[in-house]
């Protein structure tokens, strides 16, 4: 059981929420009605700053616009933000050691690798043509300022990774030598939206984070929308029978106050409904 939050920590966390809530912003709308457009002002409430986003709906890539589970993703980020998101990058650097790594998995326009790195991660946003050079770089270059020039935000890179031929960009992420030991420092958090969508895609991509993985280290959040629920049983029985993953969801119920606090209150959530947002991990052997 978690320690409870002192009175103090309470209404210091509840102020704060009250001074983002009264932010002037513009309020996003849903995804599913932004994907004609090829740039999307995107604002970032606990951050109090807006981000840029370059979408091209004309590629013919799945990858190249927004989708709502990022949206989710991007607002439960920052709704645990104090808990996690921030509150570990600040500790990490109070107390002198490398900013935390991050790494998202088909990063598309890169929302919350974004994110991440305005948070204080070092972030690495992967994604495959022609998301990575139409949408992806194009969002990282347009979002600079959100991530350098001040001392306690992070860093964000694209790389090409494609889960069905990966060994390089893995073994240069992880670093794992000849007997499995790691030679760099390990990704602390990997994230992915939307990503399980295809029957041929699931075992690449569940292998592809199992190989980036420290087990009893790195935290794993993958979003979703259950557009096929049988689909998407398969794939979860697929994690856990052969991949060894423990999977828990997180509520409905904080994911709304999520999206109520840090995305829009507007949105109908009949239109959310379906998002999920998982925690995968591998017990340490």
């Amino acid at each position: 059981m978690g320690r409870r939050q002192s009175g103090w920590s309470q209404k210091k966390q509840g102020d704060r929420h009250k001074a983002q809530s009264e932010w002037p912003h513009d309020a996003p709308p849903l995804a599913s009605s932004t994907k004609h457009l090829t740039t999307l002002r995107y604002p970032l409430p606990f951050l109090r700053k807006y981000a840029t986003l370059c979408q091209n709906d004309t590629s013919g890539s799945t990858g190249s616009s927004l989708w709502l589970s990022a949206q989710v993703m991007a607002c439960y980020m920052q709704a645990t933000a104090d808990t996690y998101f921030a509150s570990v990058p600040k500790a990490r650097l109070a107390s002198g050691q490398p900013r935390p790594k991050a790494l998202e998995l088909g990063a598309g326009v890169g929302l919350n690798s974004v994110l991440l790195a305005a948070f204080g991660w070092d972030a690495f946003a992967t994604d495959i043509e022609p998301s990575f050079s139409q949408v992806l770089n194009p969002t990282i270059e347009s979002n600079r300022s959100l991530f350098e020039g001040e001392g306690d935000t992070g860093t964000v890179n694209a790389l090409p990774l494609d889960w069905c031929a990966s060994d390089d960009v893995i073994s240069s992420l992880v670093g794992r030598g000849n007997h499995g030991k790691e030679t760099v420092q390990p990704i602390d958090f990997i994230l992915t939206t939307d990503t399980l969508y295809a029957g041929d895609l699931v075992h690449p991509l569940l292998h592809t984070i199992k190989r980036l993985v420290t087990p009893g280290h790195t935290r794993v959040l993958l979003a979703l929308e259950r557009r096929d629920p049988v689909f998407v049983e398969r794939a979860f029985d697929c994690a856990r029978s052969i991949f060894g993953f423990s999977l828990h969801a997180v509520s409905q119920c904080e994911l709304r106050q999520a999206t109520e606090q840090f995305g829009n209150a507007q949105w109908d959530w009949e239109e959310l409904e379906d998002i999920e947002v998982w925690q995968l991990s591998i017990d340490q052997q």
